[in-house]
C-alpha cells in the first residue's frame, strides 16, 4: 500500500465549551502514516481556561507529522494541557513543530529506526524534527529511539519538568551533546555511550 492519508481524512473532536477532545489513530500495517496538507487533519482544540483533549497516532511503518495540521487548542487550565504522543515502527518526522503549544502536559516521540532521532535538522522522510533552534518546552518530554541514538541539531534544546529519553545508540555525541534543563531526568541506553549538558536553563 501507498502512504495512508484517508483522502484528506479530517478527525475533528474540539471541545467547543469545554476539554480538548481525544484522537487516537493507529495502522496495523507497515504503511507509511501521514498528516498534513491533503491527508490527515485533527482537532482536539479545547475552550479557553479548560483541559487539554490528548492526540495518538501509532504507525507500525513510518510517521510523518505537519505539525501545522494537528490543532492541540491553547490556554490550558493550569497544569491540564493537551497529551500529544507520536509513534512510529520506523522513522517519525515532524515539521512546524514550534506550533506546538507550551506546556503541553506531555510530549511523547517515539521511533523505531537504525537513523538517529535528530533534535533538529531532519530531512522529509529522515527521522527526527525538522527545524533547529528549537526549544521543547511541555511539561513532561519523552523521546526514544527503539532502533537507533539521538542527537541534538544546532541550538536545540529541551526544557521540562520531567525528560526521558532513551535509545540503541549513543545519546548525543561528544561535541554535540544533548541539552536539557529539567527537574527530573531519566536515561536509558541498550549500546553506545550518553552525552547530556544539564543546564538551569537551555
Amino acid at each position: 500500500a501507498g502512504v495512508l492519508n484517508a483522502g484528506a481524512l479530517a478527525l475533528n473532536a474540539p471541545g467547543t465549551t469545554g476539554a480538548g477532545g481525544s484522537v487516537f489513530l493507529r495502522t496495523v500495517l507497515p504503511t507509511p502514516l501521514q498528516v498534513g496538507n491533503g491527508a490527515i487533519k485533527i482537532n482536539i482544540a479545547n475552550a479557553r481556561n479548560m483541559p487539554g483533549g490528548t492526540v495518538l497516532l501509532i504507525s507500525d511503518g513510518d510517521l510523518s507529522v505537519d505539525s501545522r495540521y494537528i490543532n492541540l487548542g491553547s490556554n490550558y487550565l493550569a497544569g491540564q494541557g493537551a497529551h500529544l504522543a507520536l509513534l512510529a515502527g520506523g522513522n517519525l518526522y515532524a515539521d512546524h513543530t514550534s506550533v506546538w503549544p507550551s506546556h503541553l502536559s506531555d510530549l511523547t516521540l517515539i521511533s523505531n529506526s537504525p537513523n538517529d532521532f535528530v533534535l533538529g535538522g531532519a530531512v522529509p522522510g529522515g527521522n527526527g524534527i525538522a527545524e533547529n533552534n528549537l526549544i521543547i518546552a511541555e511539561d513532561t518530554v519523552a523521546i526514544i529511539n527503539h532502533g537507533g541514538g539521538v542527537s541534538r541539531g544546532t541550538n536545540s534544546s529541551i526544557r521540562a519538568g520531567v525528560v526521558e529519553i532513551d535509545g540503541s545508540g549513543d545519546i548525543g555525541q561528544s561535541n554535540r551533546p544533548i541539552v536539557i534543563s529539567t527537574q527530573t531526568l531519566y536515561s536509558f541506553q541498550y549500546s553506545g555511550n550518553t552525552y547530556i549538558n544539564l543546564r538551569s536553563t537551555p
